[in-house]
């Protein structure tokens, strides 16, 4: 008997999509906000603070919807509890770890201790754990046997990268925001930098994406090749075309190519616009890739 268009191989639902989102968020503010200081030379950044306090928070939030998605109290205390034990429980280490240490440091900033908020090692353990978490949900996918779809390397690269725009996209949205009096020269080269960064992830995401989905189109799984055609052309084809590539990605490479090209930083309102289309765009990306998979 043929097997039935779009049925589910397995299914992973809304939790674990809100998950991957605040994941990106939460990881993606933080790569940027670190990225982005180091070219500030001790001059104080409002965006810092609000990067390295919202981290921490996006992050909590995602702990949440992972502990839910898990069910029972006790399956969620031992996926913290043993860290050897699967890829999962890995993960989940991971995250509380990054949680602490960035939550330490975020605690600096709202309590104005500059010796603490400013700490070379939390900035460093802070940035090589929310690579790590960022890097993670690419990881579990990839790591799914039974799921031909997801079951390339560039999988892991693809959150990575996607992480980093959509936290990227998200300060861009808070300098929108921002009082003219608080766009300073601080600010100006915080977004400058931020902007840049977000260029250089949004491009290597496409081609990311694009050989992806080319590796599991021509590939031997049959599967793999029906998740491709599901995601491109099936019911939520146009929509995965329009929102999560062109708005997600190719928009906003156009837009802020035009600004690099001039040398200068986004003016607020445009990067407002742009941070907004990554957002919305990568968010329904991640969500799209981890619903093709779902289907075959």
């Amino acid at each position: 008997m043929p097997i039935r268009p779009y049925t589910p191989q397995e299914v992973w639902g809304g939790l674990i999509g809100a998950y991957f989102v605040l994941n990106a968020l939460g990881t993606g503010s933080y790569i940027s906000t670190f990225y982005s200081q180091l070219y500030l030379r001790d001059k104080q950044s409002l965006l810092v603070k609000i990067g390295a306090i919202a981290s921490p928070c996006l992050l909590i939030l995602a702990m949440i919807f992972l502990m839910l998605d898990l069910g029972l109290p006790e399956h969620a205390m031992n996926v913290f509890l043993r860290p050897l034990t699967s890829v999962t429980s890995l993960g989940a280490t991971l995250l509380l770890a990054t949680v602490t240490i960035t939550g330490i440091q975020a605690l600096g900033f709202l309590f104005k201790s500059h010796k603490l908020a400013y700490n070379q090692v939390l900035w460093l353990l802070g940035f090589i754990l929310t690579v790590m978490v960022a890097w993670y949900p690419g990881a579990l996918l990839w790591e799914k046997a039974g799921i031909p779809f997801w079951n390339t390397p560039l999988m892991p690269f693809l959150f990575l990268f996607t992480a980093i725009c959509a936290g990227a996209g998200l300060l861009m949205c808070v300098y929108a925001v921002l009082p003219s009096h608080r766009r300073t020269d601080a600010e100006l080269t915080f977004i400058s930098r931020c902007s840049k960064l977000a260029w250089g992830s949004l491009l290597l995401s496409l081609i990311l994406l694009l050989g992806h989905l080319g590796v599991a189109a021509v590939g031997p799984s049959p599967t793999a090749r029906f998740s491709v055609t599901y995601l491109t052309t099936g019911p939520f084809g146009a929509a995965f075309l329009v929102v999560g590539l062109l708005m997600g990605l190719v928009i906003p490479l156009i837009l802020i190519y035009s600004f690099i090209l001039r040398q200068k930083a986004p003016p607020h309102r445009w990067a407002g616009v742009t941070g907004l289309l990554v957002i919305v765009g990568i968010s329904f990306l991640r969500y799209m890739l981890l619903a093709a998979g779902c289907f075959g």
